[in-house]
């Protein structure tokens, strides 16, 4: 081979990987049997050793100098690290090694009880908290994706970073409904620059590869929406709770790596599609454990015939599941379909009629609530006494107490202030 060839096979060559950090090089050496990856060289594979009988696959990968795991069976890095710092041992083996601290990390509830935890960060109260996973749930064409166009909004007004990756539509009919938000919005050019979007990447929640790739690209952002989850599960059986569980650790992992909330939009099923509708946790298509493994779901309902308007898509939404907080109100979303921008309106309906009848009602229970420690009472009994729904009186009780004016001791209810003034 002549000169210019070697010169021209070498130019074909890809480059090499860049060098791994020492920390990656130790974590790689603590696997038995990590392996590069043929076709990916920064891609690294082993036995995950968290795994029962060593069933998972584990993927690695260096992000920012450390190695980011990935098992396709879910565990999560906390147990791989704690497998990986026990020495091994051959059964019956006692090398005078102290056994190694518990597995459960057992501790008294009195330090919980005293450990200072930090109030909830929302990203937008009372829908999305900061890091959580969000599934929107609703039929066909009823506007999840202009809410969840409407969310990003509200977020990059608040100064955040959102990445969309759309996996739907056309590209024009999305270029349109990024407009109208953000001109109903009134964002500047510059606010909207911290929308990043993908238009039909098509990733797989269900690639070790892919879910590495979102995990590695879109730290630094806030709030990540996946808009459809259907689009990203190709292949996996909705009804399969095991198959739904590996998509919900890999929106998990997608949460955990890269610190922002992670919003899904999914259908529901057919049988609840009614207008009027209450919404429930379980409506949404497949296995339940979507629903089950993610922080919030929220559902949209359609309004009935007689409140549709023209030119309107109109539905309630409903917090069906909310992991940290009472579940807010149903609210009526109104968002126009035509002009240059996509107006929203927000009504809580009945919203006068039920500030009326919280102020009577929180009035009832502090008419129910002693004045002393020795004659406090159970939550149950003033619950009782004030006549109110259980629902409603048990979030006021919850609200009263936060605020300082009901106290407990012994888990019963006394009067922490003698006076309140009216609008308590």
């Amino acid at each position: 081979m002549n000169a210019l060839a070697q010169d021209q096979v070498v130019a074909e060559l890809p480059p090499p990987p860049p060098p791994l950090s020492p920390i990656t090089v130790r974590y790689l050496g603590a696997l038995a049997d990590a392996e590069q990856d043929e076709r990916d060289p920064q891609l690294w594979r082993a036995s995950c050793p968290a795994c029962v009988l060593g069933l998972g696959q584990l993927l690695v990968r260096e992000v920012g100098g450390r190695p980011i795991s990935h098992c396709n069976r879910g565990c999560d890095e906390d147990a791989i690290e704690f497998a990986l710092r026990q020495p091994a041992r051959e059964p019956g083996e006692d090398d005078g090694v102290e056994a190694p601290a518990s597995r459960l990390g057992l501790r008294s509830a009195v330090e919980l009880l005293d450990k200072e935890i930090p109030p909830i960060e929302w990203l937008l109260e009372p829908y999305i908290e900061r890091g959580s996973v969000v599934a929107v749930v609703a039929p066909p064409n009823l506007g999840k994706t202009l809410l969840a166009m409407w969310i990003m909004t509200q977020v990059i007004l608040a100064g955040g970073r959102v990445a969309f990756i759309e996996e739907e539509g056309g590209e024009r009919g999305f270029q349109k409904r990024l407009s109208r938000a953000l001109r109903a919005a009134g964002a500047t050019r510059e606010q909207a620059a911290n929308v990043s979007y993908s238009f039909k990447p098509r990733v797989s929640l269900v690639s070790p590869g892919d879910v590495t790739a979102m995990c590695d690209e879109l730290v630094g952002f806030d709030l990540i929406i996946i808009d459809s989850l259907a689009r990203c599960m190709p292949g996996v059986e909705e009804n399969s709770s095991k198959e739904i569980g590996q998509v919900v650790a890999s929106l998990d992992l997608l949460r955990t790596q890269t610190g922002a909330a992670v919003l899904t939009i999914h259908h529901t099923a057919k049988a609840n599609w009614k207008p009027g509708q209450v919404p429930s946790l379980g409506d949404s298509r497949g296995s339940s454990a979507l629903e089950a493994g993610v922080d919030t779901v929220i559902s949209l309902a359609p309004v009935p015939v007689l409140d549709q308007r023209e030119g309107v898509v109109n539905f309630d939404l409903w917090m069906t599941k909310q992991r940290e907080e009472a579940k807010p109100q149903g609210h009526r979303f109104s968002i126009a379909m035509t002009g240059p921008e996509a107006l929203v309106q927000v009504d809580v309906p009945g919203q006068a009629e039920m500030t009326r009848y919280e102020a009577d009602l929180r009035a009832k229970i502090w008419a129910a609530i002693p004045d002393s420690k020795e004659a406090a009472k159970t939550k149950n009994n003033v619950y009782e006494q004030s006549g109110g729904k259980k629902i409603h009186a048990l979030r006021l009780i919850d609200e009263m107490i936060r605020e300082g004016h009901i106290g407990i001791a012994n888990g019963r209810l006394y009067r922490a202030e003698r006076q309140v003034e009216n609008g308590l």
